[in-house]
């Protein structure tokens, strides 16, 4: 045989291995991205987490076990979800599939119900927000899944992106159902204002919280409600919780020996004596307290409107929520301070 022919014959045998392994190995990668496009449509943790390289306990898929646990939503906010999901169609664009060595890209096209449409809407009942959302435009996302080869396998890796988030930004649609009007209740984390109060910086080991209620009357009046009473006694167990780290910087330090001898020169056998003579003062000081405001003195009163998921308290930008379902978002200001505490309210009737 001709050597130049052979040598032609021997290229063309080669590149032909080439491609077919190339031709295989995006065959894989469609596989595994049809994979994922099912665990996306079925909006299975499990199943994404186990078709990707994060891990378990990756911040990324603790975010998405947070979004996708459907105990955490009430039974209205299930059914605008399965609603949703039942929009959801996926498509894997073969074409698309790029593949270098032990890595790839595919373009996964999710079509899915417009969410963003269905926020201005009023809806009664949760048949009509169902309804609405068979009968919404729909909209793409264009997922470019990156993967790697871990073994035999085609892993996606890059689901912290933010193109794949926005597939799941439905879940946090600002949609009320059945109206706004309701009892509300809020936990605020005010623990950053005993750290201003005493002009430290400490490291707390947990949350001092007060609760708030928020009612809101079918005629358009309401009633904000701060608990002080309840608050009080978040602060002494709060204040047990923390003594050491309170103690650790008004006394400037953690030393066991130096704490020893500073408490010892104030009189005190040692430092466990001195935090029992302590809380014993915050006790008092708690039962003493009429200072604080109750009951009338502690509820703000006024009238309320919505304008689309937005709610407002006596017309001000100051007092404006976001309402998300059955929950409202507000920050509020705290009158001659640069500070604002977040109150994050649950419908609870």
């Amino acid at each position: 045989m001709n050597k130049k022919i052979a040598t032609l014959l021997a290229a063309a045998m080669v590149m032909t291995q080439i491609a077919g392994c190339s031709f295989l190995s995006k065959g894989k990668v469609v596989e595994a991205a049809e994979d994922f496009g099912e665990a996306i449509k079925s909006m299975d943790c499990g199943d994404i987490i186990d078709l990707s390289t994060a891990e378990d306990d990756d911040e990324v898929a603790a975010t998405l076990d947070y979004l996708l646990d459907r105990d955490m939503y009430s039974d209205d906010e299930n059914e605008y979800i399965d609603a949703m999901i039942d929009t959801i169609e996926v498509e894997v664009d073969s074409k698309s599939v790029s593949v270098s060595g032990d890595e790839a890209s595919c373009d996964i096209i999710i079509t899915m119900a417009d969410y963003e449409d269905l926020e201005d809407g009023e809806y009664e009942e949760i048949d009509e927000l169902v309804d609405a959302v068979a009968d919404a435009d729909t909209t793409e996302i264009e997922f470019t899944a990156e993967f790697v080869k871990d073994g035999d396998e085609w892993l996606v890796d890059n689901i912290d992106d933010d193109e794949f988030g926005d597939i799941f930004a439905f879940l946090s649609a600002k949609i009320s159902v059945g109206g706004v009007a309701g009892s509300y209740m809020a936990d605020a984390d005010v623990t950053f204002l005993i750290s201003e109060g005493m002009g430290v910086d400490v490291d707390f080991d947990t949350y001092l919280t007060m609760p708030f209620y928020l009612d809101l009357a079918e005629d358009g009046s309401y009633t904000l409600t701060a608990d002080f009473e309840t608050f009080k006694n978040n602060f002494y167990v709060w204040f047990e919780e923390n003594t050491d780290p309170i103690l650790y910087a008004m006394l400037g330090t953690d030393d066991p020996d130096t704490i020893e001898t500073m408490v010892s020169a104030s009189g005190y056998a040692s430092y466990d004596e001195f935090k029992e003579a302590l809380m014993d003062v915050v006790s008092e000081s708690i039962e003493e307290e009429d200072t604080l405001p109750a009951g009338e003195d502690a509820q703000h009163s006024g009238t309320y409107t919505v304008d689309g998921a937005n709610l407002y308290l006596d017309g001000s930008e100051d007092l404006t929520g976001t309402i998300s379902g059955s929950e409202i978002y507000m920050s509020v200001p705290i009158p001659d301070s640069d500070e604002i505490v977040d109150l994050n309210f649950t419908k609870v009737s």
